[in-house]
Order: C-alpha cells, then sequence, then structure tokens
C-alpha cells in the first residue's frame, strides 16, 4: 500500500535581479515559488540482519577466550547448517576486559570477560524467530538488535523519489496558475532525504542462563521507504 504525504506549501516572492544591483530603480522582480513533498511506500520485509554478541567470562582471560571461542564455533557450525555462511556473517568487534572490584581505596581483578560481536543476514524472515532461539542456547547470550529491510530498497527509493519530485512540481504548477503567473520554470530540485536505513526492533539483552533465561521469537514487523525533495521554480516571463 503506498500513501503519499505531503508537507506544507510556502510561497514566496523574492526579488532578485538580472544584472542589476539590489534597490537599483530596473531591479526585476521575479516570483518564486517553494514547494515541498515527500513519497512513503509501506513493504513487507523480505531480509533481516541480526547484531548479537557472545559474552564468556572466567577468572583467567585464557580461559574467558578459550570458552568465548568454542562458543563462536558452535553458533557458525549452526549458521552453517542452516545456509547461513560467507557474506552474511560478519564480526563486528571483539574486547576483552578486566571485571574490577573497589573496596576502601584499592582494586582488585575479579574475572576477564571477552565480548565477541556477530551480525547476520537472514533471508528467511518467516523463520527468524526459531532461527535466533536455537542460536541462544549456543552462547548468542545478547541478542542486540533485528533491522527488517528489503533487497529493493534502492529501487524502491528511485521510484518515490520520481514520485515526490512528480507532486512538488505539480503543487508550484497550481500555485503558479492559482496566483495568475502562469507557467513555472524549475530552477532547482533538492533531495532531502536518503535510502534511510531499515527500522529495527530492540531486543535489549537476551540471555540463555538461568531460570527465565529462554528466548523470545521476535515478530517480523514491516518496513518503510520513503522519499523527501524540496523544489524551487519562478514564474516564466
Amino acid at each position: 500500500m503506498r500513501k503519499l504525504l505531503f508537507f506544507a506549501l510556502i510561497f514566496i516572492l523574492n526579488a532578485c535581479s538580472e544584472g542589476i544591483p539590489p534597490g537599483h530603480p530596473g531591479e526585476v522582480l521575479v516570483p518564486k515559488i517553494y514547494t515541498s513533498a515527500f513519497a512513503e511506500k509501506r513493504v513487507e520485509p523480505n531480509m533481516a540482519r541480526v547484531t548479537f554478541a557472545v559474552l564468556t567470562r572466567a577468572s583467567q582471560a585464557e580461559k574467558a577466550r578459550n570458552e568465548n571461542a568454542i562458543k563462536v564455533t558452535a553458533i557458525l557450525e549452526k549458521l552453517h547448517n542452516l545456509k547461513i555462511q560467507g557474506d552474511d556473517i560478519q564480526t563486528l568487534d571483539y574486547n576483552l576486559r578486566e571485571v574490577m572490584s573497589y573496596d576502601k581505596g584499592s582494586s582488585k581483578i575479579d574475572a576477564y570477560e571477552v565480548t565477541n560481536r556477530l551480525s547476520i543476514k537472514i533471508l528467511d524472515v518467516k523463520n527468524l524467530g526459531k532461527i535466533v532461539d536455537q542460536l541462544v542456547p549456543l552462547g548468542a547470550n545478547r541478542v542486540e538488535q533485528i533491522e527488517f529491510d528489503i533487497a529493493e530498497r534502492n529501487d524502491v527509493y528511485k521510484e518515490l523519489l520520481e514520485e515526490a519530485t512528480t507532486q512538488a512540481r505539480d503543487k508550484a504548477l497550481h500555485i503558479a496558475e492559482a496566483g495568475g503567473l502562469g507557467k513555472i520554470t524549475v530552477l532547482e530540485v533538492r533531495e532531502e532525504s536518503s535510502a534511510q536505513p531499515p527500522p529495527f526492533m530492540a531486543m535489549g539483552m537476551m540471555r540463555a542462563e538461568g531460570a527465565g533465561g529462554a528466548a523470545s521469537s521476535p515478530m517480523s514487523a514491516s518496513a518503510y521507504v520513503r522519499a523527501q525533495v524540496s523544489l524551487t521554480a519562478k514564474a516564466k516571463n
């Protein structure tokens, strides 16, 4: 379903000269019209990107690293079995930090914590929840974000840009005719938007350890593509 939403249009007459200094008696007033419009389309996602972290903690740094590596390996094997591999899997960052405690002005290292953040692209959106649920018990103990998108986003965006531009021009022409100015010449069209990043569902921290730590299956959501332009025109002499 497609719907068009428009900003309020402002009609301004700007005084400008064609080779004549401002304020000169021979100055020519050129009526200018400023319009803006945007077009939006609701689409059903056909892909999703999941960002999650594998977090391990141990009394020794080497043990924390080894436990993390074991869990990540198990997750990668599961993803391979689910036909998710290659460029669809990205390692975002890897971090080792000391977990400190403080008492009466002194500090000590209680443990070492390793965090390995990964991102995966899932094309089977209908089974997204089931896929995520299979990763949590293997060590994906912090699911941070799920982004829904469509593979054809750029193509849809270009269509909406064209649609918004047409609407902005039609509005300017309507204003000119209503004001008795006749036809118009488009001076400038500005793109006020971009192929925006997909909307996301923040999942927070999804724990696998402990009672009540069962994973929740995220539900699919609609995605929106939106294009916005502003237009400047002048009445033809």
